[in-house]
């Protein structure tokens, strides 16, 4: 698939991880190539359809640095499947106060462009979370609903 788009599995691999904690300048000083690369980059993610962003994404190597240093939050915190998380939602109003404080594992891992209406890269990933009583809430959680728990 990398081929169809004429892009570089290396380049690829650290684009992902960069774009999921940094604006684009940030992104291109830390790969160190051109913002006109970056820019190549994202014309190309976003001429992709869902599933071949996703299929590329899925099979990344997951990463130390997409886990937020304590020191640094500035850096979002990305989820893989197979994460345990705790839902935080609110618990007083809307129709999933239910699940506040459930827990249970990451099952899925969509993208869509929601980060070009808010402007945070992280914001394109959406998760499908399995409940530990075996529920699949039909809902999807972005990022600040979900809160990483150790196994």
């Amino acid at each position: 698939m990398l081929e169809k788009y004429g892009l570089s599995r290396e380049i690829a691999a650290r684009y992902i991880d960069a774009i999921t904690r940094s604006n684009q300048t940030q992104t291109a000083e830390e790969l160190d190539v051109s913002r006109d690369t970056v820019n190549r980059y994202k014309n190309a993610f976003q001429e992709m359809n869902a599933q071949e962003r996703l299929l590329l994404i899925s099979t990344q190597p997951r990463k130390n640095s997409l886990t937020k240093p304590q020191s640094d939050p500035s850096i979002a915190q990305a989820y893989q499947k197979g994460d345990r998380v705790k839902l935080i939602l609110d618990k007083e109003l809307g129709p999933d106060k239910h699940l506040h404080g459930k827990t249970g594992e990451i099952i899925d891992v969509s993208f869509d462009d929601a980060a070009s209406v808010t402007g945070d890269s992280e914001d394109n990933f959406i998760y499908t979370v399995k409940l530990d009583n075996g529920e699949i809430p039909d809902l999807h959680f972005r990022r600040h609903d979900l809160k990483r728990i150790d196994s």
